[in-house]
């Protein structure tokens, strides 16, 4: 995710996430990211839960920081 600053587009939010995940932008100042969240002794293939993070901007910093996160089971295919 990138911000303008001074006119410039600026990198605000880097990650990755094995097998990818879902973004949803709420507002200009925000997003949502839900991707897997294995627990210890789920295979590398699937996850058994996801985890659902709410990111916003701090202004002061210039960067998104996570806000909230919740876990919840994955439903299976």
């Amino acid at each position: 995710m990138y911000v303008c600053q001074a006119g410039t587009f600026v990198s605000a939010f880097a990650e990755r996430y094995l097998y990818g995940a879902k973004v949803e932008v709420g507002s200009a100042s925000g997003f949502a990211v839900t991707a897997g969240e294995w627990l210890p002794n789920d295979p590398t293939c699937c996850p058994s839960h996801e985890r659902r993070s709410h990111f916003a901007l701090d202004e002061r910093q210039g960067q998104f920081v996570p806000r909230e996160s919740e876990v919840t089971v994955r439903e299976k295919p």
